[in-house]
Order: structure tokens, then sequence, then C-alpha cells
């Protein structure tokens, strides 16, 4: 199975006090996309939408990734699947997100989801795996 992790950055706008960061506003733009296939971890980095790069990466060697993969692996996967629909990319045809398997893990107990501290809590577990 090739499995593709996905990580999008977007532009927010910021309508009457309220973060609005969906595909939906049209002054919201894709920023970049980082993505990497599950078993080589080696990322690529593109960026469509920045101040500092005046001609935007080509959109190419993501559409291709996900074409290829067999299931799509992303942090708040409703968030990043709904840009890349929003973009016109390939959806591929398993999707897994891994904020929804935390929130199972935690058997539904009120917990920090963020990206960044499950992956150090994770870390922190894998590290006293090593110990044992």
């Amino acid at each position: 199975m090739r499995a593709l992790v996905v990580d999008l950055e977007t532009t927010v706008t910021d309508i009457g006090g309220k973060k609005d960061n969906t595909p939906f506003n049209p002054s919201n733009k894709l920023v970049s996309a980082h993505f990497a296939w599950l078993r080589t971890r080696e990322v690529t980095h593109l960026v469509f939408h920045h101040n500092e790069k005046p001609v935007p990466d080509s959109k190419e060697p993501l559409e291709k990734a996900l074409q290829e993969a067999d299931v799509l692996i992303a942090h708040n996967a409703k968030f990043d699947v709904g840009w890349l629909h929003a973009c016109g990319f390939t959806i591929p045809p398993k999707i897994r997100c891994t904020m929804i398997n935390e929130y199972i893990l935690a058997k539904g107990q009120r917990t920090e989801l963020s990206l960044k501290l499950i992956s150090e809590g994770r870390n922190k577990q894998h590290d006293y795996a090593k110990e044992v």
C-alpha cells in the first residue's frame, strides 16, 4: 500500500473577529503543500502563494503523488481534503486522519489534539519503548 502523508498551509481571513481558513472564502489561498511517502519520509515542499515567491511552484508533483497514493494521511484530514478538492486535486480512495485517531485513542476524553503536542507525546512514548 502506498501511503502519502500531506500537510497544507493556507491563508486565514478575519471576518468580524472570527477566523476563516476555508477554501470557500475567495480571499483565502493555498500557501503551500508538504508531503512525503510514509516509507521514505523524504518531504517535498511546494509553495503556491507567498509574497516572497513571485512564481508559484508547479502543482504537478503533488497531483502525481496523490494519483499514485492508495491512502492519504493527514492531521485534521477534513481540512486538507477540503482544500485539495477545492483546488482540483485528485483525492486517493482511502483517507486516514491522525487527529481522529488520537481522539479515539484518548477514549473520548478531552485532550489537546494539536499535531505538535501529539507528535511530542508519541516521540516520548517511542523513546520510552526503546529504553524498556
